[in-house]
Protein backbone atom coordinates (compact mmCIF):
# COMPACT_ATOMS: atom_id res chain seq x y z
CA UNK A 1 0.00 0.00 0.00
CA UNK A 2 1.14 3.54 -0.69
CA UNK A 3 0.33 6.38 1.69
CA UNK A 4 0.84 10.09 2.11
CA UNK A 5 0.88 11.64 5.57
CA UNK A 6 0.73 15.26 6.61
CA UNK A 7 0.11 17.00 9.89
CA UNK A 8 -2.94 19.14 10.34
CA UNK A 9 -2.06 20.42 13.80
CA UNK A 10 0.94 20.12 16.11
CA UNK A 11 3.83 17.96 14.96
CA UNK A 12 5.11 14.40 14.99
CA UNK A 13 8.15 12.39 14.02
CA UNK A 14 8.05 9.62 11.43
CA UNK A 15 10.53 6.75 11.39
CA UNK A 16 11.17 5.27 7.92
CA UNK A 17 13.08 2.05 7.32
CA UNK A 18 13.58 0.01 4.14
CA UNK A 19 15.41 -2.87 5.82
CA UNK A 20 18.84 -1.38 5.04
CA UNK A 21 18.54 2.33 5.82
CA UNK A 22 16.68 4.15 8.58
CA UNK A 23 15.70 7.82 8.72
CA UNK A 24 13.49 10.03 10.87
CA UNK A 25 11.53 12.98 9.56
CA UNK A 26 9.75 15.67 11.56
CA UNK A 27 6.36 16.79 10.25
CA UNK A 28 6.04 20.23 11.81
CA UNK A 29 4.77 22.53 9.06
CA UNK A 30 1.39 22.54 7.28
CA UNK A 31 3.06 22.48 3.83
CA UNK A 32 5.18 19.40 4.65
CA UNK A 33 4.04 15.85 3.98
CA UNK A 34 5.66 12.51 3.36
CA UNK A 35 5.02 9.82 0.75
CA UNK A 36 5.53 6.28 2.05
CA UNK A 37 5.82 3.66 -0.72
CA UNK A 38 5.15 -0.08 -0.25
CA UNK A 39 7.63 -2.11 1.84
CA UNK A 40 8.78 0.83 3.96
CA UNK A 41 8.42 0.32 7.69
CA UNK A 42 7.03 3.49 9.23
CA UNK A 43 6.13 4.49 12.74
CA UNK A 44 4.81 7.83 13.92
CA UNK A 45 5.74 9.06 17.39
CA UNK A 46 6.43 12.10 19.59
CA UNK A 47 2.96 13.57 19.28
CA UNK A 48 2.15 16.59 21.45
CA UNK A 49 -1.40 16.69 22.90
CA UNK A 50 -2.69 18.94 20.07
CA UNK A 51 -1.32 16.86 17.17
CA UNK A 52 -3.48 15.68 14.26
CA UNK A 53 -2.03 13.58 11.45
CA UNK A 54 -3.92 13.02 8.19
CA UNK A 55 -3.09 9.89 6.19
CA UNK A 56 -4.26 9.14 2.65
CA UNK A 57 -3.88 5.47 1.67
CA UNK A 58 -4.04 3.83 -1.75
CA UNK A 59 -6.15 0.90 -0.48
CA UNK A 60 -8.96 0.29 1.97
CA UNK A 61 -7.84 -1.02 5.36
CA UNK A 62 -7.43 -4.79 5.44
CA UNK A 63 -5.79 -6.15 8.62
CA UNK A 64 -4.44 -9.12 6.64
CA UNK A 65 -2.35 -6.83 4.42
CA UNK A 66 -0.24 -5.50 7.29
CA UNK A 67 3.10 -6.71 8.60
CA UNK A 68 2.68 -6.35 12.36
CA UNK A 69 6.23 -6.73 13.70
CA UNK A 70 9.54 -5.19 12.71
CA UNK A 71 11.17 -8.64 12.73
CA UNK A 72 8.64 -9.93 10.18
CA UNK A 73 9.23 -6.80 8.08
CA UNK A 74 13.00 -7.36 8.10
CA UNK A 75 12.55 -10.97 6.95
CA UNK A 76 10.25 -9.83 4.10
CA UNK A 77 12.53 -6.93 3.11
CA UNK A 78 15.62 -9.19 3.10
CA UNK A 79 13.76 -11.68 0.91
CA UNK A 80 12.87 -8.93 -1.58
CA UNK A 81 16.42 -7.51 -1.58
CA UNK A 82 17.97 -10.93 -2.33
CA UNK A 83 15.58 -11.86 -5.15
CA UNK A 84 17.40 -12.16 -8.52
Amino acid sequence: MKSHSGRLEGSCRVLLDDGEHRREVTLDRPNLGIYIPPMIWSAQHSYPPDAMLLVFASEYYDPGDYIRTYEEFCMSATHLLTKP
